[in-house]
């Protein structure tokens, strides 16, 4: 008996159970069991998971779950504290026309808040102004990586806009609805170029 209680305690200490990702909530100050960390979601991720794909940047991915993002990072930025950085030195902008004719505004968590910044459109991407997307998140289809609904059902990649001007459709929606938020960050005071 007493052989067995030792072989249960040495194979207890080596035993390391697979909580899933995401489905153990944070302690208190960020504690996870042991092999996970706490990402900006409040939740546990093991800690070698890799970030979300992360753009030309590089995105992280060192097994450190502070690099881990929920989205492919666009390129030129970097998963940094669960979050897609804003490109070193970009431009800040509120509308396609404040960027340079090679990049697009794209939205990113800055301070828990939207703000957009000039960024190179995702590689291969297609979507741009108004264009059509399959569902609210994120798309790689859509330059901004990002498929955008208002409160219509009206769905399109997310192009930010102030104003029906900004828009090559002539169409700014608000609000965005879906995704609700941006890398954690509330989406709904954003409008975007819709048909």
């Amino acid at each position: 008996m007493r052989r067995l209680s030792l072989a249960l305690v040495v194979l207890a200490g080596c035993f390391t159970p697979d909580l899933g990702e995401g489905q153990v909530v944070c302690g208190t100050g960020g504690e996870c069991p042991p092999g996970y960390a706490c990402r900006v979601d409040g939740r546990c991720y093991h800690a070698f998971a890799s970030d979300g794909g992360g753009g030309s940047g590089g995105g992280g991915g060192g097994g450190d779950l502070a690099t881990h993002c929920d989205r492919a990072c666009p390129p030129t930025s970097m998963c940094s504290a669960g979050v897609c950085a804003p490109p070193v030195g970009a431009m800040m902008c509120q509308r396609p026309q404040d960027c340079p004719n090679s990049l697009v505004c794209d939205e990113y968590n800055v301070g828990g808040m939207t703000h957009g910044y000039c960024t190179p459109p995702i590689s291969g991407a297609q979507g741009g102004s108004a264009d059509a997307c399959s569902a609210p998140g994120y798309d790689p289809s859509c330059q901004t990586g990002i498929c955008a609904q208002d409160n219509k059902g009206r769905r399109a990649c997310l192009v930010p806009c102030k104003m029906d001007d900004d828009c090559s459709s002539g169409k700014c929606q608000s609000p965005v609805t879906q995704p609700s938020t941006i890398d954690g960050a509330p989406a709904g005071m954003l409008k975007f170029c819709t048909n």
